[in-house]
């Protein structure tokens, strides 16, 4: 019987970015085993739909659900009901699951192009205010402006955590759906947004997160003046003498001429890697770009290859 849900606890545990330490990483990787046998048929017809193995991957890892599967099955709730990645799971028609796959695919390209399109709009909110703020408090509808409209609420924590990308800093997305005012937040580390949130609970109806995203509901459209007050002083306190600029943390500096096979399988022993377990990153200096390909369905990644 555990055999049969396995897969499915690998999906969620990297798609809910749960810590791949201890149990978690051996569920996930007698997870990923299954999947790689193919039984489930709806899997098997997403991976299909996805082309995650246009790029010549031989066996799906942890890194192809956490970007390719999970945000495919996320937008089905995104979107629209999640009962529809639900029936792509448990069904065992070969022809059900690929319709399934594809109405997922489309929902997914949906997701990403109303993403892009509220992050542009987000970004010029952004750039209109204060940029010197230490966290960033992005709102729509305005109060007092027509022409902005109501975000989905679906994809406001993906809008979130582009925006604290793009600036390094902590960042609150909130828009009004209906009568509600509702908000989803994403934090860098030297910020526990979800305590800065529940510091002020008396403003919201309902909050929850974790140290680096949150989301929440405010009691009134007349407490977001307040509530956006009050977080603006913790964030001055907390990050004060924090330098709010993009980070990359390495494990070692190493020659190219240390890149090799044995390294490469070494690493392998790493796998599954994700949240608390992350690919390690290595630094070599005075090297130049020999020649690039570009890479994806839309060429929108890029493989370098490098030497002195």
């Amino acid at each position: 019987l555990e055999e049969k849900i396995l897969d499915l606890v690998a999906v969620g545990t990297v798609a809910d970015m749960v810590s791949l330490v201890g149990e978690n990483r051996i569920l996930v990787s007698l997870g990923l085993k299954i999947i790689n046998q193919k039984k489930r048929i709806g899997l098997n017809e997403l991976i299909k739909v996805s082309k995650i193995n246009a790029n010549g991957e031989k066996e799906i890892k942890a890194w192809h659900i956490g970007w390719q599967i999970a945000p495919r099955l996320n937008s089905a709730g995104r979107m629209d009901h999640a009962n529809t990645a639900y029936e792509l799971l448990i069904t065992r028609d070969k022809a059900e699951a690929r319709q399934i796959a594809e109405k997922l695919n489309e929902k997914n390209q949906a997701r990403q192009k109303i993403t892009e399109e509220i992050f542009e709009a987000a970004k010029k909110m952004v750039e209109a205010g204060r940029l010197d703020d230490k966290i960033l408090i992005v709102v729509s509808p305005e109060p007092g402006k027509k022409e902005n409209l109501s975000w989905p609420e679906g994809v406001m924590g993906l809008v979130a955590g582009r925006l604290c990308e793009e600036y390094s800093r902590p960042v609150l997305v909130i828009t009004k759906i209906n009568k509600e005012i509702k908000g989803s937040g994403r934090s860098i580390d030297e910020f526990n947004i979800i305590q800065a949130v529940e510091k002020l609970k008396e403003h919201l109806e309902k909050f929850g997160g974790h140290a680096a995203a949150c989301g929440f509901t405010l009691k009134s459209w007349e407490d977001l003046a307040e509530f956006s007050r009050k977080l603006k002083i913790d964030a001055l306190e907390e990050l004060a003498g924090v330098e709010l600029m993009p980070k990359v943390s390495v494990e070692a500096e190493i020659d190219l001429a240390e890149v090799n096979d044995e390294l490469v399988k070494s690493l392998e022993k790493f796998e599954p890697t994700g949240e608390e377990n992350e690919k390690p990153k290595f630094l070599s200096r005075g090297l130049s770009v020999m020649d690039k390909m570009s890479m994806g369905l839309s060429a929108q990644h890029v493989k370098f290859r490098f030497g002195r």
